[in-house]
């Protein structure tokens, strides 16, 4: 389906915001970051990220911070493992979240207009007509 374009996912690198691009793919994660170029600051994702720091930083410095990771996956879901508190907090405070799956990429938060949530047999489903990069 052509070459990917994550710059519509990602938003404005001028623009203030801190970015989380996760996902089992850890070669797409790559491959998006490389094709997004220097203009993002991105970082990879640790044990010790201090996300309060995260935030002053891209409040002072009025650019974008993109932070990624790799969580595995465990019969085609994510392990619940690759969740520690600091992701969750990382992912609470990210502006933008952004899900890379091994055949595409989709913006998760913030939520577009039009998006439905429903629990259905103990599972969270997700409604949604969402913005997506295909897998080249």
């Amino acid at each position: 389906m052509g070459q990917v374009a994550p710059y519509h996912l990602l938003g404005d690198a001028t623009r203030p915001a801190l970015i989380l691009l996760a996902g089992p793919d850890y070669s797409r994660i790559r491959e998006i970051i490389s094709i997004a170029g220097i203009a993002f600051d991105m970082r990879p994702f640790s044990s010790d990220v201090d996300v309060d720091a995260l935030k002053a930083e891209v409040a002072r410095e009025g650019s974008a911070i993109v932070v990624f990771v790799s969580m595995p996956e465990v019969e085609g879901r994510l392990d619940r493992s690759a969740f520690d508190g600091r992701l969750v907090d990382l992912a609470y405070a990210a502006d933008r979240v952004i899900y890379v799956g091994t055949t595409g990429a989709a913006l998760v938060h913030p939520a577009a207009d039009g998006i439905r949530q429903e629990v259905r047999n103990g599972n969270l489903v997700v409604i949604a007509a969402l913005d997506v990069v295909a897998a080249p």
